[in-house]
C-alpha cells in the first residue's frame, strides 16, 4: 500500500458574497412573466368593480434588482407599503406613486377619482382607507399563486419616505 507522505492541509473558507443578483432563464422568465399578466388581468377586474370605473393595469417592466437601485428610482414622497406573505420569509414591497395613490382615495371618497394636488405625502386617513387597496391586490397576487403555495398576506405597514426604510440591506 501506498501512503501519502502528507495529509492535504485543512484550508479557511471564507463566505462567500453575491453581490449579482440571480437570473431567471428564459423559461422561467416566460413563465413568470404570464403569471404576472394573469394576476393583473384579475386585479384590473377587480379594482374595476370596487372603484365602479374602468381600471386598466399593464406590466411595464418585469426583473430582479437590487433594494439600492430600486429606492433610488422610488419618488419621494410616495406611499410604500410593507407586507409578509406567510409562510414566506422577508418582507413585500409595494410602491404606489402619490398621484395614483390620491386619485384612489379620492375614487373610495366618491369622487371623480382625479388628483388635483401636487405631488404630496398622504394623510393617515388616506393611507388608512388606500390600505384597503393594497390589502385586496395582495389578496389577489396571492390567489394567483394558489395553485402552488396558499399565501396569507398580512400589512405590516406604511412609509411615505423610501429613506426612512432602515430594515433592508442595499444590496438585498
Amino acid at each position: 500500500l501506498a501512503r501519502l507522505a502528507s495529509a492535504p492541509v485543512a484550508e479557511k473558507k471564507q463566505p462567500t458574497v453575491f453581490r449579482r443578483l440571480s437570473s431567471f432563464s428564459a423559461t422561467e422568465l416566460r413563465k413568470l412573466r404570464e403569471r404576472q399578466e394573469e394576476f393583473i388581468r384579475a386585479l384590473s377586474a377587480r379594482l374595476s368593480g370596487h372603484l365602479r370605473l374602468e381600471v386598466g393595469l399593464k406590466i411595464t417592466r418585469l426583473d430582479s434588482t437590487s433594494f439600492e437601485k430600486l429606492a433610488g428610482e422610488i419618488s419621494n414622497p410616495t406611499y410604500l407599503s410593507f407586507l409578509k406573505l406567510d409562510p414566506l420569509k422577508g418582507t413585500c414591497l409595494l410602491e404606489i406613486p402619490p398621484q395614483l395613490a390620491l386619485s384612489i382615495v379620492d375614487r373610495e371618497l366618491g369622487g371623480a377619482g382625479v388628483c388635483l394636488d401636487e405631488t404630496r405625502a398622504l394623510t393617515e386617513i388616506e393611507s388608512r382607507i388606500l390600505s384597503r387597496v393594497v390589502e385586496m391586490s395582495f389578496s389577489e397576487w396571492c390567489g394567483s399563486w394558489s395553485d402552488m403555495l396558499e399565501l396569507r398576506p398580512t400589512l405590516i405597514g406604511h412609509e411615505s419616505n423610501v429613506t426612512f426604510v432602515k430594515s433592508i440591506l442595499p444590496d438585498t
